[in-house]
């Protein structure tokens, strides 16, 4: 879904309206569209309401979390790549958002470098099957 040039529509989900703020500008440096929200129940109804090349989301919100954003974007969008990001990593967990098909699961905290190289790589396959998960950064194995 290329629109003008490379400018991709991007949905940022976050309950931390730092790191959400902190992305968005990261990701309008590139020229991308992007949209925010707060809560996992408004990114899904915004999912119901425009397409997106991809979501990133935090995992762990108040209600609605991440895994249930990757689920609906499944559902409603399945062409749009997901990439999940946690302060909480493990192992469980990003075998957990590989199975449900993110494409990438990030650690908090990351730089700008970091999160422009995956968005960089998921927008590259976008309309392509789901990559499976790609650990780019060290998950701390809990325990």
């Amino acid at each position: 879904m290329r629109r003008d040039g490379n400018t991709r529509r991007i949905l940022v989900v976050d309950d931390e309206a730092l790191m959400n703020d902190f992305v968005k500008e990261i990701l309008i440096r590139r020229d991308h569209d992007v949209a925010q929200a707060m809560d996992g129940d408004s990114a899904i109804q915004m999912l119901k309401e425009k397409e997106y090349d991809l979501v990133i989301t935090d995992k762990k919100m108040p209600g609605t979390g991440g895994m249930e954003v990757l689920r609906a974007a499944n559902t409603l969008r399945p062409e749009t790549m997901v990439i999940m990001m946690t302060a909480y990593g493990t192992v469980d967990g990003a075998v957990e958002a590989m199975k449900q098909g993110a494409f990438d699961y990030i650690m908090k905290p990351f730089d700008a470098d970091q999160i422009e190289d995956v968005v960089e790589r998921a927008l590259a396959g976008s309309g392509d099957e789901r990559s499976p998960v790609k650990q780019s950064f060290e998950i701390e194995r809990a325990g």
